[in-house]
């Protein structure tokens, strides 16, 4: 279940900054409305270790003497403070938020402190809460991980539970319980919503992120646009006169035109694509071509076309000269088809 198209994922950022909150109200709308999805929000604190009755009411963003406000509280049926729960997509804590929250709980027995986040971001999360906590003086002991989804411990000595899951665990939770036909779509916009704000984040850093091999692969694909280029001027099929190399916010590239076509095309590395449509990094902007034209292409090349850009998809496990072929002969099967000249072999 996936989709970042939904209405709530492209009208709520319009709307506000605080996507956060819109979506915790969302979340606690569907709980109340739904009985069967209270019931298997029920069942994840318990396999996160809350043992005490069952969470009957929520409120949202309540507010306490400490200024703080939890974006979620809940109440079991004698209306005892049961949970707190914190919604999060790449805000940071505040400091001692975690032990702080904790110290929210001002009846004896169970109690859950449950965290929500984006699945990429739940180790690193779940190490800040961990710092934060034990740098209060309190000590947790973390269950097993059982998940890339989940994270779970006990407070030492006392009744109190953490907990972290991600966004689409939550939800998967939901949309899987019995009987959610009434909350079923509201599901699917809010996991719309989560989803298109964790398209557009700057996800943790990893050691292999920042590696040398990133760095030289980058390069040999900024290679592959310029020399491709320089191979069809050298070939007579491309031309660059009066045209420049035109780095663009998302990646280096080239213009130039088709020899005997007098438009324009671009050629170069487009992480936004990248990341969005294609497994590919270098992609072809075909700006002033006709849908029928690049129609042609697409059945022609048996690829998508997103808009006017075309994925130039590349050769696997292959050196250098045969990548740069291969591209050579995806852009004359295109320069072909809008009529351009290209010289034969």
């Amino acid at each position: 279940m996936s989709n970042t198209d939904t209405l709530l994922s492209y009208l709520v950022p319009k709307l506000t900054n605080q996507v956060e909150n819109a979506a915790t109200d969302g979340l606690g709308f569907i709980l109340e409305k739904s009985e069967s999805a209270m019931d298997a929000f029920n069942v994840l604190l318990q396999q996160g270790g809350y043992a005490g009755n069952p969470i009957a009411r929520l409120e949202t963003q309540a507010s306490y003497d400490d200024g703080s406000r939890p974006d979620m509280t809940g109440y079991d049926e004698d209306d005892v403070k049961r949970l707190l729960v914190e919604a999060k997509f790449w805000a940071a804590l505040s400091d001692g938020q975690a032990s702080g929250y904790l110290e929210q709980f001002d009846e004896p027995g169970p109690a859950m402190l449950l965290f929500i986040a984006p699945e990429a971001r739940i180790a690193t999360l779940w190490a800040e809460i961990n710092r934060q906590i034990n740098d209060d003086g309190q000590r947790i002991l973390e269950t097993p991980v059982v998940s890339n989804a989940m994270r779970s411990a006990a407070v030492a000595g006392e009744e109190k539970r953490l907990m972290l899951v991600s966004w689409r665990g939550l939800f998967a939770r939901l949309a899987a319980s019995k009987d959610n036909d009434d909350v079923e779509g509201d599901i699917y916009q809010l996991q719309g919503l989560a989803d298109g704000q964790d398209a557009e984040a700057f996800l943790p850093v990893h050691g292999q992120d920042v590696s040398p091999e990133i760095g030289r692969r980058i390069l040999g694909y900024n290679a592959l646009a310029y020399d491709v280029v320089e191979r069809g001027k050298t070939e007579k099929w491309l031309v660059t006169k009066g045209l420049r190399v035109t780095p663009q916010i998302y990646g280096y590239g080239r213009f130039f035109r088709f020899s005997g076509v007098e438009r324009d095309f671009w050629i170069g590395i487009n992480c936004e694509k990248w990341a969005a449509d294609d497994d590919t990094p270098l992609w072809l902007w075909a700006v002033d071509e006709t849908p029928k034209t690049l129609e042609t292409i697409a059945k022609v090349l048996s690829v998508q076309v997103y808009d006017q850009w075309i994925p130039i998809h590349l050769r696997k496990r292959m050196e250098f000269h045969a990548v740069l072929d291969d591209i050579a002969g995806q852009l004359k099967t295109i320069g072909g088809i809008i009529g351009a000249r290209i010289p034969h072999d």
